[in-house]
């Protein structure tokens, strides 16, 4: 079996459930973007150490949710329908199964310009093919 990174063909598949529920998600913001907005963050892809195969993966990753300063309350709405997506929605990948997915840490944060909410997630898959 050839070695295929999860990375990828995981940020594919969380940007199309995410946009097809409504959401604006950006790779690079536009100057131009109207609030709310999500970034797909950094990821980290790493061997599952568990396992005695290779063939599991562990992807570590940030949704980062940009909304207006008139409060968190928007902010939580949209952490909320997101992780209701994850929790509801299958994941279309063709070379690997997710095992699980977990929500590790939410945040909300206040800068000058924006509110930031964010969730954290740790996704195990295995490659199938």
């Amino acid at each position: 079996m050839v070695k295929r990174l999860a990375n990828n063909e995981f940020q594919k598949a969380l940007y199309t459930l995410l946009s097809g529920a409504g959401l604006t998600i950006f790779d690079v913001v536009p100057k131009t973007a109207s609030l709310p907005y999500l970034i797909i963050g950094e990821d980290l892809e790493k061997l599952d150490n568990q396992n005695k195969d290779n063939d599991y993966k562990i992807i570590e990753t940030s949704i980062e949710i940009f909304t207006d300063k008139k409060g968190f309350k928007k902010g939580k709405e949209i952490q909320e329908q997101v992780i209701q997506l994850l929790d509801s929605q299958p994941l279309i990948l063709s070379n690997f199964s997710i095992e699980k997915i977990e929500e590790t840490t939410y945040s909300n944060r206040n800068s000058k310009e924006f509110l930031l909410n964010g969730i954290d997630l740790e996704i195990t898959l295995k490659q199938i093919s």
